[in-house]
């Protein structure tokens, strides 16, 4: 298989000084994966999808962030080592020789993928029993209470497997992008002729949706409570009921979107890329819209504009830069726009 090795991520030392309102999710059958918004993680303990769809390289869960920086001075992706804070910044804790992606919680283990092998893992969350799961290297991976999703590099096929790694099962057999998105018991997926599909987590009673879901190598999906959000050829935003009914496509383009309680937060595509050609220098605004996609408003001017390195947790966005030996974090609470900045330094033990 063809390795994909994400070198463009930077390293994480996440220490999150917003508090955290957890939000409870309700209505959900036991093994499926249900997101209201994108706002908190699904009640199983998998990632959310937009999370998934950018490589979920932290994880925040009862108070911890989990994170992946370079032990020592080798900043090479080969230095990476995972890790553990307080959401404060104490009790920083090396977990496992080894970088993380993909990452999300089931019970006291935490599964992932080593960043540089690409290969399956789990370790419980105070650092023991690091179990490699099988021997395949990953493209994509998350998990609900009784199994792994995951999909290979150079494939066209979405697998599931027990926890363990055991019991390998085919769900999809002509997948056409290796980013998926799971709601509430369905997988959304782009299949054939680029065609949005959906199937049941066990594999069974696939629908075309007959929407084009586009031909780029990133989607994102995103989902509120009767709507799923892709963002297709790189920028576009589209929504449509989870029937595949009523498409509506934005005005706006989008580099990156999240949903939280019916509320549409995005970053713009134009703005992110004049300053990425900036050297990446400056920050980016962060607006926010109505399940109508119009009347955009700014939540926040202050987010650093970072490749895809946005993630939201409890309704919190986190984006980060590095300064030096320091690395530099800032944190949106999405409910007031308030953005709180952190300097830590990152190298050395």
């Amino acid at each position: 298989m063809g390795q994909i090795v994400n070198i463009r991520k930077k390293f994480f030392a996440l220490i999150a000084i917003a508090a955290v309102t957890c939000i409870l999710i309700t209505g959900c059958s036991k093994g499926s994966i249900k997101t209201m918004g994108d706002g908190t993680a699904n009640e199983n303990g998998g990632s959310t999808s937009a999370n998934l769809n950018r490589n979920s390289d932290i994880f925040v869960d009862d108070g911890w962030i989990y994170f992946s920086k370079p032990a020592g001075n080798d900043i090479g992706i080969s230095g990476y080592c995972l890790y553990k804070a307080k959401l404060e910044g104490t009790d920083v804790t090396k977990l496992a020789e080894l970088g993380a992606q993909h990452i999300s919680k089931q019970g006291d283990r935490l599964y992932f993928t080593d960043m540089l092998s690409h290969k399956p893992y789990s370790i419980k969350k105070d650092g023991t029993g690091l179990k490699k799961l099988f021997n395949y290297e990953l493209h994509s991976m998350t998990t609900d209470s009784n199994h792994i999703y995951y999909a290979l590099p150079g494939d066209s096929v979405l697998y599931s497997c027990s926890l363990d790694g055991s019991g390998q099962k085919t769900l999809i057999k002509d997948m056409t992008l290796h980013e998926f998105g799971l709601h509430d018991g369905w997988i959304y997926y782009s299949g054939e002729n680029h065609m949005m599909h959906k199937v049941k987590i066990d594999g069974t009673g696939d629908v075309n949706l007959n929407i084009e879901s586009g031909g780029d190598v990133h989607k994102v999906y995103t989902f509120d409570e009767n709507y799923v959000f892709q963002v297709i050829d790189l920028a576009d935003v589209v929504k449509t009921t989870l029937d595949g009914g009523n498409q509506v496509k934005a005005k706006f383009k989008a580099k990156d979107v999240f949903t939280v309680d019916s509320t549409i937060y995005y970053i713009d595509y134009d703005e992110a890329n004049k300053q990425h050609k900036n050297d990446g220098q400056g920050d980016v605004n962060l607006y926010k819209v109505g399940l109508g996609l119009t009347g955009p408003i700014v939540v926040t001017k202050d987010l650093y504009n970072r490749d895809d390195e946005y993630y939201l947790f409890d309704n919190i966005l986190y984006s980060c830069t590095g300064d030096g030996d320091k690395e530099i974090l800032k944190v949106c609470d999405l409910k007031t726009g308030k953005v709180s900045i952190v300097n830590f330094k990152v190298s050395g033990e």
